[in-house]
């Protein structure tokens, strides 16, 4: 099985973060991909980190990482072929590729995508949640 990584520089075949996402989940046949792309768009998906002192935390790295996520998802899936009738192909980009969606409102980066800290807004979403179980 082949692990994937894509490129720091911005790209996968041939498209930039933004495009390769955005044509993923436009192949996919449920409501709503328009609202949850000028979403994403709107709030930084794609120029966000992934973290704050972790893994792609870096401008870029959250759309870096979800790509990834998905990459290896279907590699998982081609290796285990008794999936296949559990495990819709929709389904896996979906869950892949919006699986960290929540932390475009949940950090602060500086100018060049460094992050400096958990917002204020992210922290009390997060007490909300805490609350309600």
């Amino acid at each position: 099985m082949q692990l994937f990584f894509v490129s720091l520089y911005g790209e996968r075949n041939g498209m930039n973060y933004k495009e390769y996402i955005e044509r993923q989940l436009r192949q996919i046949n449920r409501e709503g991909p328009e609202h949850l792309l000028q979403y994403m768009d709107e709030h930084g998906f794609y120029t966000a980190p992934a973290s704050r002192s972790h893994h792609h935390n870096y401008e870029g790295g959250l759309a870096e990482h979800s790509i990834e996520v998905m990459l290896n998802a279907q590699e998982l899936k081609r290796a285990h072929p008794e999936w296949e009738e559990y495990l819709e192909d929709e389904s896996l980009i979906i869950c892949s590729l919006l699986h960290d969606l929540c932390k475009i409102d949940e950090m602060d980066a500086d100018g060049i995508g460094m992050v400096s800290d958990y917002t204020a807004e992210g922290y009390q979403a997060l007490l909300d949640k805490l609350e309600a179980l």
